[in-house]
């Protein structure tokens, strides 16, 4: 996304391919209160779909956890595979990307019948045999760096 504005049309996208690949139904949303989530059609969408809306307190991360942890771990992976690759912050949208994938790939505690989150969405085991070290020996070619994540992504000092 280039900026919030795309976010409705980003969740029917995603509200399109999460029902064709599981055969679900969303039926609840729950976001902060940014804007743009907010809008009068993005909420007559939702009502229409019969989807509820939920919205966290303002400034209370503590209500979206859940989705505030799995950020903060995807973030901090990036940031680890770009701090051991040696690369350039240029590189942090496909170090997050990257990041996703594994995470998806590996086991939780979330779900008890100890299924893997791809196993879970697609029904079926992952093929991990794509799998490559991140920045092995490869063609690299830096992407347009965003400033918001520029900060996120910096090494942190420990000590």
């Amino acid at each position: 996304m280039r900026n919030k504005l795309e976010v409705p049309d980003k969740f029917k996208e995603f509200e399109a391919i999460a029902c064709n690949q599981t055969g679900l139904k969303i039926s609840t949303l729950h976001s902060d209160n940014g804007g743009e989530y907010l809008s009068n059609d993005f909420e007559e969408y939702l009502k229409g779909k019969g989807i509820r809306h939920k919205c966290t307190i303002p400034y209370s991360i503590a209500q979206n956890g859940m989705a505030e942890r799995m950020n903060r771990t995807t973030v901090e992976s990036a940031r680890t595979m770009i701090s051991c690759a040696g690369l350039l912050q240029s590189y942090w949208r496909e170090a997050v990307v990257t990041a996703a994938f594994i995470r998806n790939r590996i086991p939780t505690i979330t779900y008890k019948e100890k299924v893997l989150p791809y196993e879970r969405w697609f029904g079926r085991k992952p093929d991990l045999s794509p799998l490559k070290i991140f920045a092995g020996l490869c063609g690299l070619c830096p992407l347009p760096t965003l400033p918001s994540a520029h900060c996120r992504l910096q090494e942190k000092q420990i000590g």
